[in-house]
């Protein structure tokens, strides 16, 4: 999807949410929200203070839920998304900065920050933009740091039907998704290697279906496991 259109239909998102709305969000994390801020915690190397950047942050509730041990970055190009982030750090009285930037050309020097991570970012950008995005993202993280990288799950089947059924609908609020798996090609790109591919938050894959249609798959998922709505890869540099 273009680009373009990517940033006007996350600007008409941005420009919907209301700060109450985010406060209860913050208070009460998503559950794929709270697997990701666990597999951050679980890689950090140091229990000294680490330099983490969210890179596309939107509202920027996943930083806001990370451990204070993090000195936290928070990016994205659009402002209004920014200055949400800002609000909600402000009232529940956290440190961080901020940064209204494009994550192909962002304001850092090379080999900045100990862990890049972003979600639901990667997976609205072509092929070409993705190893653009990864390019840019390996060139501010630390040599021995690492990138976390979270996307919706397409092999996970009640959240592929969910999702299908809204954009033929058209329903679906967001900019398109690609079908991802773990990034090989885009890595090899990179000089960028694959450390671990992490599925969590099942519960969260039936919560796009319809009401009937999510009774009959908790009950199929009794028998057939389905996998579960986030995929998460943690990858390092290659060491040339």
């Amino acid at each position: 999807m273009d680009k373009l259109v990517n940033k006007t239909l996350w600007h008409k998102q941005y420009e919907q949410m209301k700060i109450e709305e985010l406060v209860k969000l913050a208070k009460q994390p998503q559950e794929f929200q709270l697997a990701l801020r666990d597999i951050i915690k679980s890689v950090k190397k140091s229990s000294n203070p680490s330099k983490i950047i969210e890179i596309g942050c939107g509202n920027g509730i996943t930083s806001l839920i990370l451990d204070n041990n993090f000195e936290k970055y928070l990016l994205d190009y659009d402002p209004k998304a920014i200055e949400l982030a800002k609000e909600l750090f402000n009232l529940f009285n956290q440190q961080a900065q901020f940064f209204t930037s494009d994550m192909f050309d962002m304001p850092f020097v090379d080999e900045y920050f100990d862990i890049v991570f972003n979600a639901g970012v990667i997976e609205h950008f072509s092929f070409e933009d993705r190893v653009s995005a990864l390019n840019e993202y390996s060139r501010v993280l630390k040599e021995n740091g690492l990138l976390v990288i979270a996307f919706p799950n397409h092999y996970s089947l009640p959240y592929r039907l969910g999702y299908l059924k809204k954009v033929i609908s058209g329903k679906w609020p967001y900019p398109q998704e690609f079908k991802l798996f773990d990034l090989k090609q885009e890595l090899d790109s990179c000089s960028l290697e694959l450390v671990k591919r992490v599925v969590t938050s099942k519960k969260t894959s039936f919560y796009f279906l319809s009401r009937g249609l999510r009774s009959i798959f908790l009950s199929i998922d009794k028998f057939f496991k389905f996998e579960g709505y986030l995929t998460v890869l943690i990858i390092k540099k290659v060491h040339l």
